[in-house]
């Protein structure tokens, strides 16, 4: 097992190397303590299309565009319920018909009798069902890996058990410096059995051991290691940050990413977007002319006061008039500046 110093990161490299002088030639390390302790990680959610695009976009590695019409097709020809849905937990749903086709399924083998209650979460758009297998899939090719995650994904909400893990953590003493490491490992499996999609990787486990115990030391490092740069955007993480801040609906933020691309704002680079000398010149002038035009929170609030009219706590007139009100500043500065943006960009 490896193990650090308790203070790291050491950001002065004196610092380190008086450290290390200390332990190099150290042979046995005192165990302080050792702590494990169990927890659960809980089933997936019914499958909402937020969740459907932002992990199928990771499995797959397609565009979440062409998952989106993929999952129409599946829907159209019958073999999946309508993709389009906000609802992410089950009010009226025969389950015993779903369980019992999908029980005729190479899936069939996941299908565990007993009583298992779905997991619900909180969303309801009062209009259609979280996505479920309607009929089984016939062909191994894109349609099918999209069908199969639902699928299983399905079975984990619906007929499956939490998975139960345990995390533990051991600090020892290498002559008088301090030093631990952590892990965890999986007990049972539950859901992953069936979706094991995001399963932990990082997963060890050692034996317990109890203050005192003499362990040997193996070998001693000095690591010295430069501060990453944040990781570029990948198409995930923007459908989520999309949801996040209420930009778009389920119906249409399959089409954003795609969008930014096609108009010259990022390019696609493996899984991740950067952005275009095009795009942050875009970006610079909109803020220089009014903050407003770039944040979330001017896109955002038009979704909202749509949803009050759907709730009944605005008229059509009244939501249309107050984002006339926000949106024609907004253009009028930006018909000011319209040369200078031409010249710009």
């Amino acid at each position: 097992v490896k193990v650090e110093v308790s203070s790291n990161p050491i950001k002065d490299k004196s610092q380190a190397l008086a450290l290390y002088e200390k332990v190099k030639n150290v042979k046995e390390a005192v165990v302080s303590s050792f702590e494990s302790e169990l927890f659960s990680e809980h089933r997936p959610l019914p499958t909402d299309t937020d969740v459907m695009l932002q992990e199928l976009t990771k499995i797959l590695g397609i565009s979440s565009a062409k998952i989106m019409s993929l999952a129409e097709d599946l829907y159209a020809n019958g073999f999946i319920s309508y993709p389009r849905t906000q609802t992410n937990m089950w009010i009226r749903m025969d389950h015993k018909y779903v369980l019992d086709m999908l029980s005729n399924t190479p899936l069939g083998k996941y299908v565990r009798t007993g009583v298992f209650q779905p997991k619900n979460g909180r969303k309801n758009d009062n209009a259609h069902p979280p996505i479920y297998p309607v009929k089984p899939y016939p062909y191994d090719d894109v349609k099918g890996k999209i069908w199969l995650y639902i699928a299983r994904r399905y079975i984990a909400n619906v007929a499956s058990k939490d998975a139960l893990l345990k995390r533990w953590r051991l600090d020892v003493r290498l002559g008088e410096v301090p030093m631990n490491t952590t892990g965890r490992y999986i007990v049972d499996e539950g859901f992953y059995d069936v979706f094991p999609f995001f399963k932990p990787k990082d997963v060890s486990q050692i034996p317990e051991v109890k203050p005192g115990e003499i362990l040997p030391v193996l070998k001693v490092e000095l690591v010295e290691k430069k501060t990453k740069p944040p990781s570029r955007l990948t198409e995930s993480e923007l459908l989520k940050l999309l949801e996040k801040n209420g930009i778009g609906t389920d119906a249409t933020r399959h089409e954003y990413p795609s969008k930014i691309v096609d108009r010259g704002y990022a390019n696609r680079k493996r899984k991740t977007f950067i952005l275009t000398q095009l795009g942050e010149r875009l970006i610079q002038l909109l803020e220089n002319i009014d903050e407003q035009l770039v944040t979330p929170e001017t896109r955002r609030f038009v979704e909202q006061i749509m949803y009050e009219v759907e709730l009944g706590k605005r008229t059509v007139d009244e939501a249309l008039n107050y984002a006339l009100n926000i949106y024609s500043g907004l253009y009028e500065k930006l018909e000011a500046y319209i040369k200078s943006v031409k010249l710009v960009l």
